[in-house]
């Protein structure tokens, strides 16, 4: 079972997934009560599925990472659905298996990151939607904080601007549908308690902004 620390964490990221079941109900003709194929492509402690379940009543749900998370096993957070063990880079599903990806803070963990979103579109059925989100080296948090800024991790190995990360989707012939970037989360003061409310308020309502300078960009594309 969740113990209650970990349920205010998925409480508090299901917030922020709103946004994107908003521009799913306004985008795609998915019902809740509609057969949807849904993959999630690094799903670290099992947080969006909690959310994707609700949506999508009978949905039939993949998720998985490279390295699997000891908490997303639990049978509360899985139940019927999959998690499964795999590369990104190369991923075990024929052709045209899923209406829905997600893959969010996901690409500056991989080596290549265009292999993957070439992946996404063999993936995806015809007009199917992929959502992503990723760490923004161009944003307003980055140039302030400058190495201190808490993107900069070992661990972001692809770290690239919101623009470059546009260009790259269209030039996989994806379509985008919506974009842009979050908040300034990435300057140091508005991770703080009361000042975090200045940037989580405006996130929880509306997501993220049409401008390039925030944190993370968050986008929301289409296979033609």
């Amino acid at each position: 079972m969740l113990n209650m620390k970990n349920k205010l964490k998925y409480f508090m990221k299901g917030v922020s997934y709103r946004i994107w079941k908003k521009l799913l109900k306004k985008n795609t003709k998915y019902t809740r009560h509609d057969s949807v194929k849904i993959l999630e492509a690094g799903c670290g402690s099992g947080a969006l599925i909690l959310s994707l379940k609700k949506w999508y009543k009978n949905s039939k749900i993949i998720i998985g990472d490279l390295e699997i998370n000891s908490t997303v096993k639990d049978k509360e957070i899985i139940e019927n659905h999959k998690l499964l063990q795999f590369d990104a880079h190369r991923l075990p599903f024929a052709d045209k298996s899923f209406n829905i990806i997600f893959s969010l803070q996901v690409l500056e963990h991989l080596r290549e990151p265009e292999k993957f979103i070439s992946e996404c579109k063999r993936l995806l059925t015809d007009e199917g939607i992929v959502i992503l989100s990723t760490p923004n080296i161009e944003s307003i948090g980055a140039k302030i904080m400058k190495k201190r800024w808490v993107g900069f991790d070992v661990e972001h190995i692809s770290l690239k601007s919101a623009l470059t990360w546009r260009e790259i989707l269209l030039r996989h012939d994806l379509k985008i549908i919506k974009d842009g970037t979050t908040g300034i989360s990435g300057i140091s003061l508005f991770r703080v308690f009361p000042f975090n409310l200045i940037n989580y308020i405006p996130l929880a309502v509306f997501g993220f902004f049409p401008w390039y300078q925030g944190e993370s960009y968050m986008v929301m594309a289409q296979k033609k």
